[in-house]
């Protein structure tokens, strides 16, 4: 959704210009952005705990800490993939609920 709003951004003229030429639109994408990095960056310390788990070399920290956040991180992640893409659906201004666009079903997979 972040790379398809972003296109969109470089197209679609509001106001005499081009979204992307908004600073507070472009702040929302870049918000959106660290957001799903974020979460990108949680996964991914996660796999790697449970890579080192699985090996037989995680410390037992890593492991209660593998068993803590692994359904914290799905919880957040989960809630953060919801508002992002409902941001970035709203980011499409009307076009964003159009149907036959697919971006409406992008967010309802999301869910």
């Amino acid at each position: 959704m972040l790379l398809l709003s972003r296109d969109y951004a470089t197209k679609r003229r509001a106001f005499g210009k081009f979204l992307v030429e908004h600073s507070l639109h472009m702040r929302t994408l870049a918000e959106l952005e660290l957001e799903t990095r974020g979460c990108m960056v949680l996964a991914l310390e996660l796999t790697a705990l449970l890579g080192r788990e699985e090996c037989g070399q995680a410390t037992n920290e890593e492991i209660h800490l593998l068993r803590l956040f692994t359904p914290v991180a799905k919880l957040y992640t989960a809630k953060k993939a919801m508002s992002v893409m409902s941001e970035g659906l709203e980011s499409f201004g009307g076009q964003g609920y159009i149907e036959d666009t697919g971006l409406p079903t992008l967010f309802r997979d999301a869910q």
